[in-house]
Formats: structure tokens, C-alpha cells, sequence
């Protein structure tokens, strides 16, 4: 008597479960991973902005609580189009006057303008 070779259903339901309880176990930490990233990208992105207001402000002589122009500040970014928002793909960005911090709309303000000796404020 021989047996039949391949993959029994019984094999099939176990790789089944395996693979469906290694994916939920996993998943919540690739979703925790992918929405960290995004979180540093829109960081950078404020940061860009940041820095290119605060070049503007230099150049023109614009003092602090000023409002900005966002045309002459996007002269200074890299392409001249506002940045996107990692999470939904969009422009979500507000520069904020001269001398705050810019801010996302969707992760709130994470960035922090560096002080002009290269550190930021409340790390010392």
C-alpha cells in the first residue's frame, strides 16, 4: 500500500493558523513602525520649513510675529512646492509667523526652531 504524496488538508489548515497568528502578532508592530516613520518625515519636513522661513526672514529683514510670505519662503525649498504630509499625501503644513515653529496638521508641531549656537531650545 502506498501513500498518496502532497499536502494533506489537516498540513494545509496548520500553515493556516501558523502564518494568520504570526501575521496578528506582527502586524501591530510594522503599523507602529510605518506610522514612526511617518512621523520623522513630517518632522523633516517642518524642519525644511523652518529653516527656509528663517532664511527668507534674514534676507528681507522681517522681524519676529511677522507674517510670512509662503511664495518667497517656498523660493528657498528645494523644488519650490510646499512639502507632503507622509500620512496623507497632501500639503498639510502651516509656517506659522516668523519665528514659531511650523506646524502639521495632522501630528501637531514637533520641531523645534535651533538656536542660532546650533542647539535646541531646552536641551542644554
Amino acid at each position: 500500500m502506498t501513500r498518496a504524496k502532497g499536502i494533506t488538508l489537516v498540513r494545509l489548515l496548520l500553515w493556516l493558523v501558523v502564518v494568520g497568528l504570526l501575521t496578528g502578532l506582527l502586524w501591530p508592530l510594522f503599523h507602529e513602525a510605518r506610522s514612526y516613520a511617518q512621523r520623522l518625515e513630517c518632522n523633516r519636513n517642518m524642519q525644511l520649513l523652518a529653516s527656509a522661513k528663517e532664511e527668507w526672514a534674514q534676507q528681507n529683514n522681517v522681524p519676529d510675529g511677522s507674517h510670512c510670505d509662503i511664495n518667497a519662503v517656498l523660493k528657498n525649498v528645494k523644488g519650490g512646492k510646499m512639502p507632503c504630509c507622509p500620512t496623507t499625501g497632501k500639503p498639510m503644513h502651516d509656517i506659522g509667523k516668523v519665528g514659531e515653529d511650523p506646524f502639521c496638521l495632522v501630528h501637531g508641531t514637533m520641531v523645534k526652531t535651533p538656536s542660532p549656537d546650533g542647539t535646541s531650545p531646552g536641551n542644554n
